[in-house]
């Protein structure tokens, strides 16, 4: 006897067996459920990264064995509607929260990479109109390391722009910022 799976004869065998239907149903979403729970948390990630291996990976792997880990890129963003960069209470300002930068040491930050207007004097640090300023630097570690070790560098720079908040707007941006408020938000 041949199985007819018509449009119509499913319709009609799901009208007179609704129950059924439904429980057919129940199990299929219970299934979908529990294949989700189980095979797809490992495929989840904020990292980018190539499936296959073009050249751009093969030299990506190279000069992380020659440089070490490729770390992410992170700026601090100063702006004061009441200082001008040149400023001393802007200065002190920049300067101490680059301290505090550096306090989180050498497995947070590659410190060499950590710079601000006033250490570097590099032109594209400050605004046009001398309202903004930015501290630069590179986060220490490979991806995961630096997924984990932004939420630090976050409180760091929370925390001064709390104290700092009536005379200045600090914010922090970069690959493993953005990473973390992904995380956040999902």
């Amino acid at each position: 006897m041949a199985l007819n799976l018509s449009t119509e004869n499913l319709a009609r065998s799901s009208a007179s067996h609704p129950w059924r239907v439904v429980g057919i149903w129940v199990l299929g979403i219970v299934a979908a459920m529990f294949m989700v729970g189980s095979y797809l948390a490992d495929g989840l990630t904020t990292k980018f990264e190539f499936v296959s291996n073009p050249e751009v990976k093969k030299g990506e792997v190279l000069l992380e064995e020659i440089r070490g880990p490729k770390g992410t890129n992170e700026v601090v963003v100063f702006e004061s509607s009441t200082y001008k960069v040149d400023d001393a209470a802007y200065r002190a300002v920049v300067e101490e929260l680059t301290r505090n930068l550096a306090a989180l040491g050498p497995d947070i930050i590659r410190l060499e990479t950590l710079g601000n207007y006033y250490s570097t004097g590099a032109p594209p640090l400050k605004s046009a109109d001398e309202s903004a300023t930015l501290i630069s630097f590179v986060m220490a570690g490979d991806f995961g390391q630096n997924s984990d070790n932004i939420e630090e560098v976050v409180e760091v720079v929370h925390e001064m722009a709390a104290r700092e908040a009536a005379d200045f707007d600090i914010k922090v941006a970069g690959q493993a910022t953005i990473g973390l408020d992904q995380r956040e938000l999902s």
